[in-house]
């Protein structure tokens, strides 16, 4: 291994344990470290665009590309999915829920968006308006399914998976989606500062979550349902729209994921993001 492969090795390796420790002290509110968790996550992060200088010295293009995928970008940009899900997942799992539908419903945003584009001829951000609209109204039925006819999550949920696959796959016939226009594939193919978009994005909605969970009120009264959801709502935290909100939330981040992988790949699928939903428990709960 040459010097400056081993060098942008460890400054991946070092950036990336800084990265997530940071993240982790400013999501928990035990360890009481908010600010000094987002001074690390920054370290974290200057130490990773270092290396992405590095690597773009050394070949002329971004390591999070080489198609031999030994590069630890490569490892990043393939989890930014299964992330940006977990994001939305930590809030409903905060709250004492769970969401099974953000597989089913990051398929269903995907192929839409795709379809609103290529079948029926709309601008690209209003294809990708859609998209988000329907992760959020996905996740507005399964906050009313909890809230207002108090079914369990688990089965609420389940049944909105089923349905948003079942939507997926009508509206496409169980054709993939695609001829998709640049401007599209820039939301999964392009870059930031060289920084492969996706993981730009992902950097900057677990940023936004810290901040909404830790220092607004909202993101407090997640934390007091998810402890006492008794206590909170006695204690007038309107339990039912926060519920709401935070599964809304959830589809939103599936929207995104979805629309993401969907110009990522080049190409809307029914199929998409099936057991996603693991993933992105499995994503929070680590």
């Amino acid at each position: 291994m040459s010097k400056k492969n081993f060098v942008s090795l460890l400054l991946g390796t070092v950036g990336g344990i800084l990265f997530a420790l940071g993240m982790c002290m400013a999501m928990i509110p035990e360890w009481n470290a908010f600010q000094p968790g987002i001074v690390v996550g920054c370290i974290g992060a200057a130490v990773l665009a270092g290396m992405l200088m590095i690597r773009r010295k050394m070949g002329g293009r971004p390591v999070l590309v080489k198609p031999s995928g030994k590069a630890i970008g490569t490892v990043v940009l393939g989890a930014t999915g299964a992330l940006v899900l977990g994001i939305g997942m930590c809030m409903v799992i905060i709250t004492a829920g769970i969401d099974l539908s953000v597989g089913s419903v990051f398929a269903l945003a995907g192929v839409l968006s795709c379809m609103a584009i290529t079948k029926w001829h709309l601008p690209v951000f209003v294809g990708v308006l859609i998209g988000l609209a329907v992760g959020v109204l996905m996740g507005y039925f399964n906050g009313v399914c909890v809230t207002l006819l108090k079914l369990p999550p688990m089965i609420a949920t389940l049944g909105t998976m089923s349905i948003a696959r079942g939507i997926a796959y009508t509206v496409t016939g169980g054709y993939p989606i695609g001829s998709l226009p640049d401007s599209y594939k820039f939301l999964g193919l392009g870059y930031i500062a060289g920084i492969p978009t996706p993981i730009v994005l992902m950097v900057v909605l677990a940023a936004l979550t810290i901040f909404f969970l830790n220092k607004t009120v909202v993101g407090r009264w997640i934390y007091a349902i998810g402890g006492n959801e008794e206590g909170a709502r006695i204690s007038g935290v309107r339990v039912n729209r926060v519920k709401r909100l935070v599964y809304s939330l959830s589809g939103l981040m599936a929207a995104i994921s979805g629309i993401a992988m969907a110009a990522r790949l080049g190409v809307g699928q029914s199929t998409a993001g099936q057991s996603y939903e693991m993933d992105a428990i499995a994503a929070t709960v680590i």
